[in-house]
């Protein structure tokens, strides 16, 4: 189902790049205002991101990697942090330590149910047309509020990574069915989706929010294999956090 969901949004997407031209349709939300507040409150505290990992094998069979995960959060809030502070933001981390020694963990939950809601109604569907994907309303209320009392900074990054890769074996059947039977075999071998939200703790409003995604080359991740898998990470981590937010940095 997870790699179903993957593959459903990494194709609509490819389907936007074809029509964007015609349809002026996007995968970013923000509001009318979402400028305004960032210059005005450039403290930016990035929370505890959210992975979801599959490795999926001969077969397809498909098994979770709760440790990487953690490996990924990490690394993603650590990246996140780096490119808004190369911008000038005022951006740091929010540990789940530091969370649990303030006793933030029940607020920050209940929160994450609010986000998780809104940016599940901005995203159904995928695309939207440019005028109302420019002009969104998508209150958090007092969930996003009281835990902005809680903390020094007035806006909120939400992360959200989804992503499957192949086994060795499941590597090489692809690589050889690509050849001799089906060449979309190699445009399959790692896919993520990438979904970061910016939420102002001041009004309790979603005010900004875009999707990526990284549909990796067979040939490149066969080649990202002969590295160290913690520098293919950091680099794989930092593009697709750099595209997600690009639309965001450049406007400022």
């Amino acid at each position: 189902m997870l790699a179903v969901k993957i593959r459903q949004i990494i194709g609509l997407c490819f389907i936007l790049c074809l029509a964007g031209c015609a349809s002026k349709t996007t995968t970013l939300r923000h509001s009318p205002n979402y400028q305004a507040s960032l210059k005005e409150h450039p403290e930016i505290l990035v929370l505890p991101p959210t992975a979801e990992v599959h490795r999926v094998g001969v077969g397809n069979q498909k098994e979770r990697l709760e440790n990487y995960e953690s490996h990924l959060e990490s690394l993603l809030a650590k990246e996140l942090c780096l490119i808004l502070r190369s911008k000038g933001f005022q951006a740091e981390t929010f540990s789940k330590a530091l969370i649990h020694k303030q006793q933030l963990g029940g607020p920050l939950f209940h929160l994450h149910q609010r986000y998780k809601e809104a940016r599940e109604t901005l995203y159904k569907p995928l695309a939207w047309k440019e005028e109302p994907a420019y002009a969104i309303h998508q209150p958090l209320g007092l969930a996003a509020i009281n835990f902005g009392k809680k903390i020094p900074q007035s806006v909120l990054l939400f992360a959200d990574y989804v992503g499957t890769t192949k086994t060795n074996g499941a590597r090489a059947l692809s690589f050889v069915g690509g050849f001799f039977f089906d060449r979309k075999e190699l445009e399959n071998a790692d896919n993520a989706v990438l979904v970061v939200g910016l939420v102002d703790a001041k009004t309790g409003d979603l005010i900004w929010t875009n999707l990526e995604t990284d549909h990796r080359n067979l040939l490149y991740s066969s080649l990202d294999n002969l590295s160290a898998q913690d520098k293919v990470d950091q680099k794989k981590i930092r593009i697709l956090a750099e595209r997600t937010l690009a639309p965001l940095l450049s406007k400022l």
